[in-house]
């Protein structure tokens, strides 16, 4: 009835112990042995990601239109 949640590799002993292991952010490792073994897999990571780079793809236009302008 344990709950266990780890984003590294070397937490699947711990992770293996429990009856519901959870991979959070998982490194390539814990993501590949998750899957292998069905335990749920959740990565917030995407959106960060995907903001970043809006935020540095309207930084560069930004910078291009100042210089055009000015």
């Amino acid at each position: 009835r344990c709950w266990a949640y780890s984003d590294s590799y070397n937490d699947i002993p711990l992770l293996s112990l429990v009856g519901h292991p959870v991979a959070i952010n998982p490194d390539a490792r814990l993501r590949r042995h998750a899957r292998d073994n069905n335990w749920p897999v959740y990565d917030f990571r995407a959106g960060r990601r995907a903001a970043t780079f809006g935020l540095k793809v309207a930084t560069a236009c930004g910078a291009v239109y100042g210089l055009w302008k000015g």
